[in-house]
């Protein structure tokens, strides 16, 4: 249970590990990138295409998927559910 006057200790502390993984984890991303030959800008620009292709999805295969039942709901003490 958090108590009032250490919330506020709570949030700075949980701040201060924040920062300090982020850095951390920037200075690994860094340093892989340049394991591998990267120049900082093309990293930049590499993870910034990963991000963008990240919300397109291009289909491979499509796969059947049977015949198709209808849903079947259960009452259970007045809430209604769905059987998968």
């Amino acid at each position: 249970m958090f108590f009032g006057p250490f919330v506020i200790l709570y949030a700075i502390a949980f701040l201060l590990i924040l920062v300090f993984v982020f850095v951390i984890e920037i200075n690994l991303i860094h340093h892989a990138f340049q394991m591998i030959g990267l120049s900082p800008e093309a990293a930049f620009l590499g993870v910034l295409a990963s991000l963008a292709g990240s919300y397109i999805n291009i289909p491979i295969k499509r796969i059947d998927g049977g015949v198709r039942h209808e849903a079947d709901t259960v009452h259970f003490f007045g809430v209604r559910y769905r059987m998968p």
